[in-house]
């Protein structure tokens, strides 16, 4: 008679479901972490923001590695020693500039060796031979990212030949790490 009552029980808490992953998923996670620390290590050096010998303490604070975690972009940043790691050259920039640019070589990193793993994932599967690289607006990202749109932009490209995005020098762009896609490419 009073079922409709039933609706102001007190439910469990929902769960959200998840997905179990799987060794392949082990795998390119631990790859990509291992990849994320050569592009951080290349990008740091590159950068000729930081000097040589703070180079592997940075590396130090993300070489522990975490299944299935994401990277603190402000890491670099937060430690006591940022000041003084920075070069002659960094240290007349501005300090939320050179935060930034630090914040920017994580995502950078980041990204590079999320795009490495997923181009070798399609590789390894054998599920595509071609990609197609997708870009964003022009008003999002630099010159030396729109000469490569003009150059990728919806051409389909063989996996092995490429090019990883973002390129290494984007680290002073703002948005150049975000929307460069790679779009399997199904001949039909």
């Amino acid at each position: 008679m009073f079922k409709f009552l039933e609706m102001f029980k007190k439910k469990q808490p929902y769960t959200i479901p998840t997905v179990k992953p799987t060794t392949i998923h082990k795998k390119d996670d631990k790859t990509q972490h291992d990849l994320f620390l050569t592009e951080l290590e290349n990008l740091l050096a590159s950068s000729n923001l930081f000097k040589v010998q703070y180079i592997k303490k940075y590396l130090n604070l993300y070489k522990t590695y975490k299944p299935f975690t994401g990277k603190d972009h402000n890491l670099l940043s937060k430690q006591p020693y940022f000041l003084e790691s920075l070069t002659d050259e960094a240290q007349q920039f501005k300090k939320n500039e050179i935060k930034s640019y630090a914040k920017n070589i994580i995502l950078l990193a980041n990204r590079r060796a999320y795009a490495k793993v997923t181009l070798n994932r399609f590789k390894e599967d054998n599920l595509f031979q071609e990609v197609s690289l997708i870009f964003p607006k022009n008003e999002l990202i630099c010159e030396k990212i729109i000469a490569q749109k003009r150059k990728y932009h919806n051409k389909t490209i063989p996996i092995s030949k490429v090019p990883i995005f973002p390129v290494i020098t984007c680290i002073k762009c703002p948005a150049c790490h975000l929307g460069i896609m790679y779009k399997p490419y199904i001949k039909i």
